[in-house]
């Protein structure tokens, strides 16, 4: 068992950090009802859409999953965040799309980005935090969405990335998102599928070797050249949660 220090340090903890991610989404709502104009720009843009306002959508489930464990016996207070962060995301999917179906004409390939993963993928976030207070039903056709958009979007980005034209040096670390859709994914299908499922491990497995496969590309054909061609930058940051999630993925 658990020494009870630890126990309390992780409710702590876990209290900071919903507060803290409390504060930061009342901040970028803020924001975005004071500055219509740039919400709006940034909605039409494929990087700012998948670095931004999609983000802040899928940080309601993290909020909803802590207040659920914080306040079990108020289920509906958990199941309305997540509810409501995943109508949020839903509506900027078919934004995102509406905006690239109207840009293609003008900018073709140079619309594609790794922020396809975070718009269309990250979905199953809200699977992954879902368990005790939402429908399953809910949770499953979140899940199925998101398995099923990385099974387009992943080639479409290789693609664009391989034979097309290349990111500029300010957006090359947002290659390292291609290492996330994999094991977000893997982690929302072992959230969801029973243990008993004789599709549990394969299905797993499969998106698993994904993640190594998107890993090695990450690796090979990016990490010389911002290393050793490119000034540090801020954004190399973009690199943790990748690296994070695909560890969660491998436990």
């Amino acid at each position: 068992p658990s020494s009870p220090w630890l126990h309390h340090a992780t409710w702590v903890l876990m209290i900071a950090y919903a507060a803290l991610g409390c504060l930061l989404l009342t901040l970028f709502t803020a924001k975005c009802c004071a500055y219509p104009r740039q919400l709006a720009a940034e909605l039409q843009d494929p990087g700012s859409l998948g670095a931004g306002v999609s983000t802040g959508a899928m940080a309601m489930a993290l909020v909803a999953e802590v207040c659920h464990m914080l306040w079990p016996q108020a289920p509906l207070l958990a199941r309305t965040v997540w509810y409501a962060g995943l109508a949020i995301h839903l509506l900027l999917q078919v934004n995102f799309t509406w905006w690239r179906w109207r840009q293609w004409r003008r900018a073709a390939w140079a619309t594609v980005s790794p922020a396809y993963f975070v718009v269309y993928v990250g979905i199953c976030l809200f699977a992954i935090n879902s368990k005790g207070f939402v429908h399953r039903e809910a949770a499953a056709a979140a899940l199925a969405l998101g398995v099923a958009s990385l099974l387009w979007t992943m080639p479409l980005v290789l693609y664009r990335l391989a034979a097309k034209t290349r990111l500029t040096e300010a957006a090359l670390p947002a290659v390292a998102i291609l290492m996330a859709p994999s094991p977000i994914a893997a982690a929302g299908w072992l959230t969801l599928v029973e243990a008993s499922s004789p599709l549990r491990m394969p299905g797993a497995a499969a998106l698993y070797a994904l993640t190594l496969i998107n890993a090695v590309i990450v690796i090979t054909c990016y990490m010389k050249r911002m290393y050793f061609g490119v000034p540090p930058r801020p954004n190399w940051a973009s690199y943790t949660f990748p690296t994070v999630i695909a560890a969660v993925a491998t436990i």
